[in-house]
């Protein structure tokens, strides 16, 4: 990972806690020396996203960190620090208020994970690409506690093309349902009226050519530029 020259993609499930000693980490780390390296990723525990704050438990002013029973709502839905950009897993849910437009409620899981893949691709336009899959957790536990394994392949640029548009697949679906998540709930009316939270997307596509904004100027920018430039 420290050898990459442009780029990082990951999907994980838990690696660890906060993403400390883990891949999570390692990418912010290594995107805050090199600003010009994108990270995209998608995470699947909330607990494992950076900027994770867990819920107080009643009667305790905090709560530990690897409780993975803990609600979605607890942590943010995105990160973004500079061209690092993580999203979790999120859905739109009727429970919570936040279906929009035409969209219906959806299950987030059957069970107990969503993301399962172990998945990082390094620099997958280049010659020099590099995919690392299998069972390995990409954390502290899998390397010294579950004897996971994995597999590095290096230089298919088919292969690691293939497993960017499936990374990037994963983290432009979850984030816009990320990005709901993130909004403020609508203000309670009360005597005296509080300030309008942030109105949520209403969920209908634009008319006009206004929803390409954030690829030309905007946030998916730097993203366009790496991908139309081929390395």
């Amino acid at each position: 990972m420290r050898k990459a020259k442009a780029s990082l993609f990951f999907a994980v499930f838990l690696p660890s806690a906060k993403g400390d000693n883990s891949i999570i980490s390692e990418a912010i780390d290594i995107a805050r020396l090199d600003t010009q390296l994108l990270v995209y990723g998608s995470i699947s525990a909330p607990i494992a996203m950076p900027n994770y704050v867990p819920k107080p438990k009643a009667g305790a002013a905090t709560q530990d960190d690897d409780d993975s029973d803990d609600a979605h709502s607890s942590a943010p839905g995105t990160f973004d620090e500079g061209n690092v950009h993580i999203v979790r897993a999120s859905a739109l849910t009727s429970s919570a208020a936040d279906t929009i437009g035409d969209f219906e409620s959806e299950l987030l899981s059957a069970g107990f994970a969503i993301i399962h893949d172990k998945i990082l691709v390094i620099d997958p336009l280049s010659p020099d690409c590099v995919v690392v899959l299998g069972s390995h957790n990409f954390g502290f536990r899998a390397s010294y506690a579950n004897d996971d394994n994995l597999l590095i392949v290096r230089g298919n640029q088919a292969l690691a093309q293939a497993y960017m548009v499936h990374t990037l697949d994963l983290y432009e679906h979850y984030r816009f349902r990320a990005l709901q998540s993130d909004q403020p709930a609508a203000a309670t009316p009360s005597v005296a009226p509080a300030a309008p939270a942030a109105a949520k997307w209403d969920g209908k596509l634009r008319r006009d050519d206004q929803w390409q904004a954030n690829y030309f100027g905007g946030s998916h920018q730097t993203l366009v530029n790496y991908l139309v430039a081929g390395k």
